[in-house]
């Protein structure tokens, strides 16, 4: 399995930043599973631009993934479509996987695995804490949303 992660141009502290975040957290399972050897990370952009380049490098790659992670649905598409264009398909030769959810990634056509972060839930959220410190609330409220895996058409266990 690889993974497409964001080029950092910021000044932000990388653990503030989600994209480092989930590419530490690939990393760090991918060794727990004894699969450090198999670590394969590009760094592009989080658009269908920088997915399909990205997904260029790893496919490129020996050996080849036999799946790959994009840390924003949007680079998920342009991964897609390098799979595609390289004569492989998916999910049968790579599965592809994203990250957000977002609604194109539901269309039948496309039918991209994603994680969901709970967006709804986390705008809710935030409306509602904001609305409290209008009205007065001065303490810290912590709140956290548990995401979820959708899963779909663009993964499947890899080929034997």
């Amino acid at each position: 399995m690889a993974h497409i992660t964001h080029q950092d141009d910021s000044q932000s502290q990388p653990s503030d930043l989600l994209h480092k975040i989930r590419s530490a957290t690939y990393e760090r399972v991918m060794r727990e599973h004894g699969l450090a050897g198999e670590i394969a990370v590009a760094t592009s952009f989080y658009h269908e631009k920088g997915g399909y380049e990205g997904a260029r490098e790893l496919l490129n790659r020996t050996p080849r993934p036999t799946a790959i992670f994009a840390g924003a649905d949007q680079a998920a598409f342009g991964a897609l479509a390098a799979v595609h264009e390289a004569g492989l398909r998916v999910p049968a030769d790579v599965s592809v996987a994203g990250y957000d959810n977002t609604h194109l990634a539901a269309l039948p056509n496309i039918a991209l695995t994603s994680v969901d972060q709970g967006g709804s839930v986390m705008g809710a959220a935030a409306g509602k804490l904001l609305l409290e410190r209008i009205e007065g609330r001065s303490s810290a409220v912590r709140f956290s949303v548990t995401p979820s895996l959708i899963v779909r058409g663009s993964t499947a266990a890899p080929a034997e």
